[in-house]
């Protein structure tokens, strides 16, 4: 079932221009910073709650996920698609895809991880609303994005999610044992 629904995904490459440009802007990591140092800041600002704090303990939990998912891709050696049997991926002109990635192994997928850590930060922190339900909406389109683009497989973009969400519901949990209304008076 993975490989099969890396193959049908992979297969829409280069079929629609559209869709071709929102799967790679989605991968760009620039989306990743423009996001955080434009978008999620603003966001915080109109939540009306601890802008600066929030932000930082945000930074803080993506950033202690990627350097954590990185270090988990040496332990686990699951190389990506384009290394493996699956070198007849297609690229953006629906050719043969060449190379995915400077490096083999892809278990998490750190994009994944990512960004579901800083949509669980702020579900925990903000609990359910249009701005965490936006950014939980994102982290599931590059999630796809990264299988879509034969980045990674499946697995590894769920194992990059699950990994995610667990630090980013963790990093907010510290946040708000830490700065709980209690503490701030």
């Amino acid at each position: 079932m993975d490989y099969t629904f890396l193959e049908l995904l992979n297969s829409l490459r280069g079929q629609s221009f559209l869709l071709e440009g929102l799967m790679q802007n989605l991968s760009n990591n620039l989306f990743g910073l423009f996001l955080a140092f434009f978008i999620v800041p603003y966001f915080f600002y109109k939540s009306q709650e601890k802008f600066l704090w929030i932000f930082i303990f945000w930074i803080l939990t993506v950033g202690v996920t990627d350097f954590s998912a990185n270090l988990l891709k040496s332990f686990f050696l699951d190389f990506r698609p384009c290394f493996s049997d699956y070198s007849y991926l297609l690229d953006n002109n629906g050719q043969v895809l060449k190379q995915c990635s400077a490096t083999l192994t892809g278990m998490p997928s750190n994009h994944s991880a990512n960004f579901f850590a800083g949509s669980l930060f702020l579900l925990t922190i903000f609990k359910i609303n249009r701005y965490s339900l936006i950014f939980l909406l994102i982290s599931f389109s590059v999630a796809l994005s990264r299988v879509y683009l034969g980045k990674h497989f499946p697995h590894q973009v769920l194992a990059g999610a699950a990994y995610g969400a667990f630090l980013g519901a963790f990093g907010g949990y510290v946040y708000l044992k830490i700065f709980s209304k209690n503490s701030l008076n």
